[in-house]
Parts: structure tokens; sequence; C-alpha cells
């Protein structure tokens, strides 16, 4: 099958050399062990480097060799790795392979997080900014969503088993890891593991009551803990304080009082010092669902249905599951909205067909969350479109994305939330910053027919500023942070300081504004 010149085979399109016999074969990994990342009671984490890749990096996760005898450890470490790989979300650690070391304890390959842990990030830079712990809340939550379909509880949500990364343009990127004692209710998951009944599995402070006395549980487990996640998150500490596991225990069991957040912490929004208080019922049936803690914490942000759709799009358009006409979306952005799009014109397309009035109601209910999650982010894209000069070298004497804010604040500000793109007026902004801005001359969005722009007027005395940056940027007004762009804010008339802030590119430029009640500003910035 080959030619041969000088002795030596030469293959040919025409005659392929024969194939190698590889069924059956085995290989060996050219990773390499490189360092300790962490370790706890049954196992260890370690760095790995490959040979071949010099710059790729991986987490090695083995049995401590105390525990590699024991065959329920081994078979729960295995279950991790078929619970994980189980989950096609972005939020979810991604298990790639597992092994045996030389020896004999099974590893798992997994994909290297670089960054601290939520438990890390709240001891060194505590009190976080109410954006940032609403934008972690949310990428958990959609995480324990894409869980709760598979019928996996992962048990053991708590802040150091939450890392946060630099991933995807966004500063504050959320992985949950460790699904070593989940649940799996599927069988074909959950393999050979057995399970125990009247056995405390969990992490005192956080464990949901019925699951510290080893009742059967569902995943309103992890909505406890993920309301306690919360508390921590907003006050640096836990809701029970007592001198020992035991007693903390005690506390939850019982249901003991405890300060809600807003006390220790005062500037909680409302809505979630409520969440954090219906998480923590005995009743497990009073608690949310992941679909009800993700909007909760999204009705308390200035732009909170936009990052819902960002952060959490399989959330953003849940629909009741007892629909079989909800389609199945992926955990892609672009590809979700494709889904949900097609989606929405098969809706409107049965609205106009179905008889009755009962019929046209639903589906024009359906078409309204499809439209509404399909314009928001469409709107964002086509909005981010000039370029900006440089940015200018940070202040030191401003705040910085994760350090309290100053106490000095704008009186009233009043966001509005993310506007649509129709929404944002086109008259001439006032402004005396190096930021381009859009003026009365500029041309109108790509793909957005004239005359059809609505202005929406802001109140008296008060004027409305629309900022929009690519990919992204965490905006202060006047040293207090109001959230994470696009945003459409009304501010008091006058000078204003505007600070906007992407960690992940090193950009941190700061302009003022004036603003006028009868003239909106508009900046827009690609970084």
């Amino acid at each position: 099958m080959t030619e041969h010149a000088g002795g030596e085979p030469v293959t040919t399109q025409e005659r392929p050399a024969p194939l190698g016999e590889l069924v059956g074969k085995r290989w060996a990994t050219q990773h390499r062990i490189v360092g300790l990342i962490g370790c706890g009671g049954m196992g260890e984490v370690w760095m790995a480097a490959s040979d071949d890749l010099p710059d790729q990096r991986l987490a090695v996760k083995a049995i401590s060799p105390g525990h590699a005898h024991l065959r329920d450890v081994v078979e729960r470490f295995f279950g991790e790795a078929r619970a994980a790989s189980a989950l096609d979300d972005p939020n979810v650690v991604k298990i790639y392979d597992t092994g045996r070391l030389d020896d004999g304890r099974p590893v798992l390959i997994m994909e290297y997080v670089d960054g601290p842990s939520l438990q890390a990030l709240i001891e060194t830079r505590s009190p976080l900014p109410i954006d940032t712990i609403g934008q972690l809340m949310l990428q958990a939550a959609s995480a324990l969503h894409a869980a709760h379909a598979k019928n996996i509880i992962h048990r053991d949500i708590k802040p150091s088993n939450l890392l946060v990364t630099s991933r995807r343009g966004r500063a504050m990127f959320l992985v949950v890891v460790d699904f070593g004692i989940a649940k799996l209710g599927d069988p074909q998951l959950a393999g050979k593991i057995r399970t125990r009944t009247k056995t405390f599995i969990g992490t005192p402070g956080f464990v949901a009551p019925e699951q510290a006395l080893g009742e059967p549980i569902d995943t309103k487990a992890d909505l406890y803990a993920l309301g306690v996640v919360l508390y921590y998150a907003l006050t640096g500490r836990l809701p029970y304080q007592a001198d020992s596991e035991l007693a903390m225990l005690n506390l939850q069991i019982t249901g003991a009082p405890f300060r809600p957040p807003i006390e220790l912490r005062p500037d909680t929004p409302p809505a979630w010092n409520a969440l954090v208080l219906d998480c923590l019922q005995l009743d497990r049936a009073r608690r949310p669902t992941t679909v009800e803690f993700a909007r909760r914490i999204a009705s308390a942000l200035p732009n909170g249905e936009l990052l819902l759709q960002t952060l959490a799009p399989r959330i953003a358009i849940h629909r009741d599951l007892a629909d079989a006409n909800a389609p199945t979306l992926s955990s892609d952005v672009p590809t979700a909205l494709a889904q949900l799009a097609a989606a929405h014109a098969a809706q409107l397309a049965a609205a106009h067909a179905a008889p009755g009035a009962a019929a046209r109601g639903r589906a024009a209910r359906l078409a309204l969350i499809g439209a509404g999650a399909v314009l928001g982010c469409v709107a964002t894209v086509l909005v981010m479109r000039l370029t900006a000069p440089a940015a200018p070298e940070a202040r030191r004497d401003e705040p910085r994305l994760g350090q309290p804010a100053p106490d000095a604040a704008p009186a009233d500000v009043a966001p509005t939330g993310a506007a649509p793109l129709d929404a944002a007026p086109r008259a001439a902004p006032a402004v005396d910053a190096d930021l381009p801005v859009t003026d009365a001359g500029a041309p109108a969005a790509v793909g957005k027919p004239p005359g059809r722009a609505t202005t929406k007027a802001a109140r008296p005395g008060k004027g409305r500023v629309l900022v929009s940056v690519t990919p992204f940027a965490d905006v202060y007004i006047d040293g207090r942070a109001v959230g994470t762009t696009p945003i459409d804010i009304e501010l008091p008339a006058g000078p204003h300081t505007v600070r906007l802030v992407n960690q992940p590119r090193n950009q941190d430029q700061t302009t003022t504004i004036t603003v006028d009640p009868n003239k909106p500003v508009i900046l827009e910035k690609s970084w």
C-alpha cells in the first residue's frame, strides 16, 4: 500500500499507510503534579502541568492515602465525576477524566479555576458590594438550577465550594465545585453508591435541618444552604453563632431566632433580607426554588432583569415544567436566545390559530416572556458600538471593586433598569469628559427602524444617564457602586462623577458629567 524511495516507505493519498490497531490500547498522560492547591478530610487537590502543552493547567483531585481503601469513599469519589460531567453548565466545574496514581489512588482530572473561593474573598474584602453579591448569587442559583434539573442535590453548598475567577469577560465568574457528597437521583449516575438514612452528612452552619437529622432531603436543602451563603456574603458571619458545631446544629434544627442580615448591614436590600428568612425556614415547603431565589435577587439590582438573562439564561426564560412545549435551552447564552426566539415565533403563530380567548391569552403571555428576554439582550449588543481612547491610570483615592465604597453617595439615585434600545432618547447630552457620547446628530443604531424611538421622561429635577460598555464595566457614581453596564439611571440635575472599571482588562476610567433634566446623557464605550 506504499511506494518506496531509497528504501523508505512513502505514503500517498491513493495508497494510505495501514491503520495501527488501537482498540483496547491505553495511553500514558504527560501531566505532572507541580503543587498543592488544597486538602480536606478525605481528599487533596493538586495542580498539574502538561509536558506537551506548557501553558495548560489542570486540577487533580486524589483520595487521601488513609481513605483510598474504603469502598464507599471510592464509589462516592467517582460519583462526583459522573455528577459534574452530567451538568452542561458554565458555572459547574468541568471533569475531564479519571485515573490512578502510581500508588493506586483514584484521581479526578478537572479544570483548574484560577481564583479564590468566595470564603477567601469575603474574609479579605468584606463587605462585598451589593452588586457583586447579586451577580455571584445569580450564578450560584443558575448552577443549582442545572443540577436540580438532573435530579442532583449538591448537599454541601458553602462559600469554600464556590470559586470566583475572571472568565467570559466577567470579573466575578462563579464556579461550583465539590460534588463529593451529592445525592444522585439517577440510578446510572449513582452507580454503586449506598444511601444511608439517619446519617449526618454536610457542613454545620450551612446544612439544612432535615439533612442534619439524616432525614430524606430534596432540592430545598440546597436552597437553605444558599440562603446561608447569601447571609454570610452580606454580613461576613453565619446566622447562628455557637461555641461548638454540635451547638450550632442544635440551633439550626430547632429553628432558633437569629439577627436578620439587614440589622447587621443596613444597605441590605429588603427583598434579600426577606429572601434569607424564607430560605432558612424549618418548613422546606416555604423555602423558595432556584427560580424564585434568582428572580428575587435580580429584583433588587438596578439592571437585574438583564443580569438575570445574562448570568442565568435558563432561569430567565423558565416556565412551568408541566408545559410540554417548553424548550430545552442550551447553557450558552447566544444559543439559548436563538432557541427562545424560535419558540417565541412558534407561540405567536399558535396565538393566531388557537381558538378562544384563553388560548390566545396564554400564547400572548409566553410571547411576552420570549420578547422581553430577546429584546433585552439584543438591545445590549446594538448599543455598544463606539471605541474610546486609552483609559488613564486609576486614581488611588477612589474605591476598587470588592472594597467598601466611601460614605459619600449621590442623593436620591433612582435606578430604572436597563433601557431597551428603542427607548434611548437621542437628544444631545451635557458632558465634559473624554468618554465618547452620542449626540443629537448620531446615526440610529443598525437595524433600528426610524421613527420608533420613545422618550422616557425623568422626574422633575432629575435627568437620565445611560451607560453602555462592551464587554462590560462596573459603574460607580459619586463613589457609590450602582451596578454593571448597561445602566439606565436617574440622577439629580448637576455634576456627577462616573467611574467605569473592568478588572479583567485592567481598565479604570473616571469622568465628570453634567445632568440636565431636558438632555439625557448617553455614555458608550469599548475597552
